[in-house]
């Protein structure tokens, strides 16, 4: 949000410098040349922004582990999402954030539609820091790559089962030590249908031997953004389903846990399409 205020006041302070040097103040019917030259400069401070970031993360290598999250790649990885939704013109509406402790440490678990599921989580729920599991892939992508990875997120080898564990492990150990809250998706991958597919229980283990209470949270509408984008915006919907208290959580085993989930979203699914017919 600080990113795109300042890009607001940015855009005003280019649109009065350029209004004032072509003296379209004198033309009294040039008084919608403002109107039009904000957003078209904050476009324009949002692609130098993009330039700006592609260059920094050609500029990190890669290599060695992060140890711990890392506060102030955090704070960049929201700004960027709150501009990403900004320019995909995504509106996102938070239902039962009011359960939500935002001093707490949470495992987040949800449905997974595209990419924008893990850019609304980490932009709209008001927790300190959230640490996203990706899969490995993704740290090869330009700036994205970069910046989850200098950020501390976990990245997933769905192909190697000793790397899970390991990935496994270091989400408890990030929620042990009340470093950050951990988002994951059970599903393991997007759904291409959009329908719930089934999960992976291993990832409950995150919540089992860190002791964590569970947000379990339904996703609406990610996967329209870009098939609407640019002519339409798109109303996105998080829906706080339930959260599992940490006392429900140990007392149950993986399986039991990742069932419990499943029927929770998968209620909400059938709740959802029954209200479209």
């Amino acid at each position: 949000m600080i990113l795109g205020i300042i890009f607001l006041l940015l855009s005003i302070a280019l649109t009065s410098v350029f209004y004032y040097f072509t003296n379209l103040y004198e033309i009294w019917y040039y008084f919608f040349v403002p109107i039009l030259c904000i957003p078209v400069f904050w476009l324009v401070c949002f692609l130098v922004y993009i330039l700006i970031i592609l260059i920094i993360s050609l500029c990190f290598p890669k290599k060695k582990e992060v140890p711990r999250p890392s506060k102030l790649w955090h704070f960049w990885i929201r700004e960027t999402a709150f501009l990403l939704l900004l320019f995909f013109r995504v509106r996102v509406k938070v239902i039962g954030k009011e359960c939500i402790d935002p001093k707490k440490q949470y495992l987040i678990v949800s449905n997974h539609l595209s990419m924008f599921d893990p850019i609304s989580i980490v932009t709209k729920l008001k927790l300190k820091h959230i640490v996203c599991v990706s899969k490995k892939e993704n740290i090869k992508y330009p700036i994205c790559g970069t910046f989850i990875y200098k950020a501390g997120y976990i990245f997933l080898d769905r192909e190697d089962n000793h790397a899970a564990i390991h990935s496994i492990r270091k989400a408890t150990e990030y929620l042990a030590n009340g470093w950050s809250s951990i988002y994951i998706c059970p599903e393991g991958t997007r759904s291409k249908t959009g329908k719930l597919l089934p999960f992976h229980a291993g990832s409950f283990k995150i919540a089992t031997k860190a002791e964590t209470d569970i947000i379990v949270c339904y996703i609406q509408n990610t996967n329209h953004v870009m098939c609407r984008f640019p002519f339409r915006s798109t109303k996105v919907t998080l829906k706080i389903l339930r959260i599992i208290p940490k006392e429900e959580v140990v007392m149950k085993k993986t399986v039991e846990l990742s069932s419990e989930v499943y029927e929770i979203l998968k209620k909400e699914e059938d709740k959802n399409e029954l209200s479209t017919v």
